[in-house]
This record gives C-alpha cells, sequence and structure tokens, in this order.
C-alpha cells in the first residue's frame, strides 16, 4: 500500500509524548523512514491574554488526535496501536480510514 496520512487517536494532552514515543520506536524497530515518515500535530496560532500582557499561543486543532503519515502494513499497525498512549486509530469497522489528500492539505495550509 502506498503511503498515506492516517489520523491516530491519543489521550488528550499526550499528543507530543505519543509523537516522541512512536517517533523513537519507529526508529529503534526499522520502520522510520521506511514505513513511516511524518508524524504531526496540527496546531495555529492564537492570541491571549496572560498576566494582563497578549501572547502568541499555539492551540492544537484536533486535541487527542495526532497525524502520522505511513505505509499501512500489520507491522506498521501494530506499533502505533501498542504505541503508550495510543487508543486506535480513526477507522471504518475494523480498517484504519486514510485522509483524503485534499483533507491533508487543508491542515497543512493553515
Amino acid at each position: 500500500m502506498a503511503k498515506a496520512w492516517f489520523a491516530v487517536h491519543t489521550i488528550a494532552g499526550h499528543e507530543n509524548k505519543v509523537r516522541d514515543v512512536l517517533t523513537r520506536r519507529a526508529s529503534v524497530e526499522g520502520f522510520w523512514e521506511r514505513d513511516l515518515f511524518q508524524i504531526l500535530i496540527p496546531t495555529e496560532q492564537e492570541l491571549t491574554t496572560r498576566a494582563g500582557k497578549r501572547v502568541l499561543v499555539d492551540k492544537k486543532v484536533f486535541p487527542g488526535y495526532i497525524l502520522v503519515q505511513m505505509n499501512m502494513t500489520d507491522d506498521t499497525y501494530k506499533l502505533v496501536k501498542s504505541t503508550s498512549g495510543v487508543t486506535g486509530f480513526v477507522q471504518s469497522g475494523n480498517k484504519p480510514v486514510p485522509l483524503e489528500d485534499y483533507e491533508v492539505k487543508r491542515i497543512l495550509k493553515n
């Protein structure tokens, strides 16, 4: 299967930790840059007021989700599913559903 983007559900607030652990595990097991290519946490900058000062803060667009660009194989599926903090893929039935190209381009553009 060609590489595609998949939405992975994580424990809310643990997106950065899951990205780091998954990247490290993929590197150790030889999947990084062969079957797993990118892991994104979509964010947008937002102006907020803290202690009376206006500050730019990165806000997660999809809290509790990360986007993973990968070749979907049995091994990569098991690697992602067994990573600490991952609760599952966004899927239809028992099969993870890849995101459409236009959806990913829109997310990356923002």
